[in-house]
């Protein structure tokens, strides 16, 4: 505890340092507006990334002193510092982020400083042919607004979008979490395009230099591409998404132009000697409807399709999610609903330098796989308040990611793999928060997560003072 203390009093001592400087110039700077599309969250990752961008030269200090406390943990997060300029075409972002959690995680490569890490948060520059695509924060995801349902047509659909650098991509249809890119991870540098190509076809494709990695002695350098395509159909109420990825390395390899060619087949490229890498598939879509969608995403690692020798019973490497939601059931209120699960092995291939993860987190699901899991959550908007109540049920088997990869499929008297495998563990969560925006300047987050199974229990409380100082544009 006394740990806790000292890092708290660390966090909000430099965070009213900061509060008092921006004060001072308070004449001269215009608060950021809380907004009823920006739900609060824990994550540094997801404040950082879902605040929208200004015209002209912008600077905004996001304090975090985000502090919570079980048996299991204690941790405290200062915030992300940003600085961006942007113009009817082009943007410009660098921020930093000082974060305590980070900081005792053995994949940090950084220093750490009275407890807190440090890094690069996002950096990044992109041009737009089409104004507002630069404000565009998640253009790997069509669902990431939760206006999405007033947003169902484009008046302006051909369009292209470049963007190199450090940042977040996220990929999927769930809200909450996905399957191929989702908030887990830290940013990666990477190149990513996006074209629209009329009212009903959309593509992009992204090239990512991963972490290098070292195992048994040997330094590996590691990268990913992805290319996706989307069609919209029936007014756009109707999407269908396609997306291939693929995560190659070795000893002193580099990116390829085989597997950075958006418009090649990178499966049939692994096969023909592309050499190492590992390939994975997902399917998604949704049907939108006045006052809510039902999506799914689908994931294929590995699929099985002949039993001829003992490597054909590995067991198939999958991943889905189900969700519905429901929006302005009663007034402004939110609904989701969503069953998922990820089976054994999935992203964890023999070769542990083509995991899907990025200095040590997973890129994908935050469970990494072996798992299933029942959510709900509401969310009810009232004037500056938030209220947001959220159910989960968790099963989780022996499996994950950075586990060794299991060949016991190999022997002749396997007598074959429940899902999810191995002694199963259990995790009801129930989570309760309240979100206010006061004043339209500071908002301020507080909540509790209890663990059933564990009798434990995880409060927060988070203080976001944001202010941001523009100039004429130049």
């Amino acid at each position: 505890m006394n740990n806790l203390m000292q890092k708290s009093l660390t966090a909000i001592w430099l965070s009213l340092i900061l509060s008092a400087v921006l004060l001072h110039g308070q004449g001269m700077f215009t608060p950021w507006s809380c907004d009823n599309e920006l739900y609060f969250h824990r994550h540094l990752q997801q404040e950082s990334t879902a605040m929208t961008y200004s015209k002209g030269a912008q600077g905004l200090i996001l304090l975090l002193p985000a502090i919570s406390y079980s048996k299991k943990a204690e941790n405290v997060s200062l915030g992300v510092a940003r600085l961006s300029y942007m113009t009817d075409h082009w943007l410009f972002v660098s921020s930093a982020l000082l974060d305590a959690p980070l900081a005792t995680e053995p994949a940090y490569p950084g220093k750490v400083w009275r407890g807190f890490a440090g890094y690069v948060d996002e950096s990044f520059i992109r041009y737009s042919s089409r104004k507002g695509l630069e404000n565009s924060n998640l253009f790997f995801a069509e669902a990431i607004s939760k206006k999405w349902y007033e947003k169902l047509t484009d008046p302006k659909p051909h369009a292209f979008l470049l963007q190199m650098g450090r940042s977040y991509l996220r990929s999927g249809r769930s809200f909450d979490e996905n399957l191929l890119l989702g908030w887990t991870s830290q940013p990666y540098p990477n190149v990513t395009a996006k074209w629209w190509l009329g009212k009903h076809i959309q593509f992009q494709a992204s090239a990512i230099e991963l972490n290098k990695e070292t195992h048994n002695g040997i330094r590996y350098n590691r990268f990913a591409s992805m290319h996706r395509a989307v069609l919209n159909l029936i007014d756009n109420r109707l999407s269908l998404g396609f997306t291939e990825a693929v995560v190659y390395g070795g000893v002193n390899r580099q990116f390829e132009l085989s597997y950075i060619n958006p418009v090649n087949i990178w499966h049939a490229e692994q096969l023909n000697g592309g050499g190492e890498a590992n390939t994975l598939v997902l399917f998604d879509g949704e049907y939108r409807f006045s006052k809510g969608r039902i999506y799914y995403e689908f994931l294929i690692d590995d699929f099985q399709i002949e039993n001829k020798v003992p490597g054909d019973r590995e067991p198939n490497e999958l991943g889905w999610i189900i969700g519905y939601n429901a929006v302005n059931i009663w007034k402004e209120d939110y609904l989701t609903l969503e069953y998922s699960g990820i089976t054994n092995r999935t992203y964890n291939p023999p070769q542990p330098f083509q995991r899907w993860e990025y200095l040590g987190t997973p890129l994908a699901h935050s469970l990494e796989n072996d798992f299933d899991r029942w959510m709900m959550e509401y969310v009810l908007l009232h004037g500056i308040h938030q209220f947001t109540l959220k159910l989960e049920h968790i099963r989780k088997g022996e499996g994950g990611i950075f586990v060794p990869f299991d060949d016991s499929f190999l022997a002749d008297d396997w007598p074959g793999e429940s899902f999810p495998s191995g002694k199963l563990s259990y995790h009801s969560i129930l989570s309760f928060a309240h979100g206010i925006c006061i004043h339209q300047n500071y908002a301020i987050d507080y909540g509790i997560d209890w663990h059933f199974q564990e009798k434990s229990s995880t409060l927060f409380l988070q203080l976001t003072i944001p202010f941001s100082k523009k100039f004429e544009e130049i």
